[in-house]
């Protein structure tokens, strides 16, 4: 129970930390870029979530290494052990479920010629009239 309750805490924590990053890197396009028209704001957008799927598998990856690691050093306690199982299978379907839709999406981007979109980031320039 003690080694349940010091996990709790520890995910706590991290869901926090990774809570203020995610924060920062939507925040972050606006402030840095000046982004003063609702395409910019939108491509703005577009690019940080286009960084989150490969975050969250290798978030996925360092969660399965974790809980390989604590398996192997569970060693004899088998309670520890079995714990240890059920957090590697769920580390591997949570990379399986991302993969695959992952790879889902760009199999029916490619197949109804679904293109990005992409939008210059020229400036508009003032003429006089």
């Amino acid at each position: 129970m003690l080694i349940i309750n010091f996990i709790r805490r520890k995910v706590k924590k991290i869901a926090s930390f990774f809570g203020i990053v995610f924060l920062f890197l939507i925040i972050t396009p606006f402030v840095s870029f000046a982004v003063t028209t609702l395409g910019e704001i939108e491509v703005a957008v577009l690019e940080v979530f286009n960084k989150i799927p490969p975050l969250l598998i290798g978030l996925a990856v360092v969660f399965f290494l974790w809980s390989v690691v604590k398996f192997i050093k569970s060693g004899d306690n088998e309670d520890a052990r079995a714990q240890g199982k059920a957090l590697m299978a769920y580390g591997i379907i949570a990379i399986f479920v991302m993969v695959s839709l992952w790879g889902l999406i760009g199999i029916l981007r490619n197949t109804f010629d679904i293109e990005d979109e992409k939008q210059s980031n020229t400036p508009d320039i003032l003429t006089p009239s």
